[in-house]
């Protein structure tokens, strides 16, 4: 498996999308519309019109994903693939910065995409009632997400950020041991229930700096609207991004109900689950347009309009790789990069509407995730962890009152000068 992890990384790379269109891509009306063929269950529009707080919630999710996934990239290897979930990395953030003020709620708001003058209300509003809205549109697909936070017994935390986390992001919260290993173990049950266990080991220890986990887990599992025979997958050699080639299992079928794109520099092809509400989507560069900077292009309103071009190609054929991605990664860089480097310096970070406790920062943010695709469909899952820690600050040593001074060579403690200073200014 692992070896076919590795021959994936141009498509593997874009699993993201996936996860992106099945929020997102549900709100446009380029992407709502009827698929061929069209069935009875085919679902046409969204239940109800998104709230202006919505829409934006949604530009933002693809401005946010994309810039990750972009900053991702950029360090990744050529033959290194990724999977990332952007809005669990979005929603644990989001419920994080109902602790930050000040310099390190704006970082965190230009990361996440949200204007300075968005009432806290209407971000906290719109992520609570996207989740209610876009989990439930097709009763064949599993879509779930899920919130946690677990703080040290003994750390001071706010009651209004507590109960902004229960009342908008429906998240659990307890006070537990942090010493006990027990803990740790309560973590990872958690993230093993809310992601089917695909996700099993979200967190390895719990160092005295910890106060505080913040976590998303997003499960989806989804089959194919038009499935995949498992007797067409055959052997297919696939163009890696460092240049060799590897004959890997691809799986065949005639189009049947999705939708394509041939761009100047790259095609998009859109495959749908269920009734059609989600939908996976494949960015694939034809020309010298590399990952990253394709990634770039479809930041903003870079993804709508590619979605515009989409088209029903009844008559096509497709050749789709099978693959399974699993990845743990660090987002502290990439989020900084981002905008929000102030929430990781616990001597600037401003987390004053969290706790009243002073040098607290995020002291990191990991995600875990996978994603698998075959015949029948795909299955992916992510778990976001925020964790905010306390540090010391070095001791001060202060010359603040009288004192002796001394110069010296010091490997043989000859002293060429000694002195005191009793006595400083006027």
């Amino acid at each position: 498996m692992t070896s076919q992890r590795q021959a994936m990384a141009r498509i593997g790379a874009l699993g993201v999308g996936m996860l992106l269109a099945a929020l997102t891509g549900c709100g446009d009306s380029a992407t709502t519309a009827p698929l061929t063929p069209k069935a009875p269950d085919t679902l046409t529009a969204l239940p109800r019109s998104l709230s202006s707080a919505e829409r934006q919630a949604v530009s933002n999710a693809n401005t946010f994903g994309f810039g990750l996934l972009r900053e991702v990239l950029g360090s990744a290897s050529a033959s290194e693939n990724v999977v990332l979930s952007p809005f669990s990395a979005s929603v644990a953030l989001g419920m994080t910065m109902n602790g930050a003020a000040g310099a390190t709620e704006a970082g965190m708001r230009t990361t996440l995409g949200w204007d300075a003058a968005a009432p806290a209300a209407d971000i906290n509003g719109a992520y609570r009632d996207l989740g209610r809205l876009l989990g439930s549109l097709d009763a064949s697909v599993t879509l779930t997400s899920a919130n946690a936070i677990w703080y040290r017994q003994g750390f001071a935390v706010e009651p209004a950020f507590l109960q902004a986390a229960r009342d908008f992001f429906s998240a659990t919260v307890q006070a537990a041991d942090f010493t006990s290993p027990a803990t740790v173990t309560a973590v990872n049950d958690w993230a093993s229930r809310a992601t089917n266990g695909k996700i099993t080991n979200v967190l390895d220890r719990i160092t005295q700096d910890h106060m505080m986990f913040l976590l998303n887990a997003l499960y989806f599992k989804g089959t194919w609207r038009t499935q995949f025979e498992t007797s067409q997958t055959r052997a297919r050699e696939f163009q890696r991004a460092d240049g060799r080639t590897a004959s890997i299992p691809f799986m065949h079928r005639s189009m049947g109900g999705g939708r394509m794109f041939f761009g100047p520099d790259f095609r998009v092809l859109e495959l749908p689950y269920g009734n059609g509400a989600y939908v996976m989507d494949f960015f694939v560069p034809t020309g010298s347009l590399s990952l990253r900077d394709l990634a770039g292009r479809l930041a903003g309103q870079g993804l709508s309009q590619a979605l515009l071009n989409l088209r029903d190609q009844p008559e096509a054929t497709l050749a789709v790789p099978r693959f399974t991605i699993t990845g743990k990664r660090a987002l502290k860089d990439p989020l900084s990069a981002l905008g929000m480097g102030t929430a990781f310096d616990c001597a600037r970070a401003d987390f004053t509407r969290l706790t009243t406790a002073t040098n607290v920062c995020i002291g990191a943010v990991q995600q875990d995730a996978m994603i698998e695709v075959n015949e029948q469909g795909t299955e992916a899952a992510a778990v976001t962890r925020v964790d905010i820690i306390r540090v010391s600050l070095p001791p001060e040593f202060a010359v603040d009152r009288p004192f002796l001074f001394a110069i010296r060579e010091r490997f043989s403690n000859t002293t060429y000068f000694l002195g005191a200073v009793q006595s400083l200014g006027n």
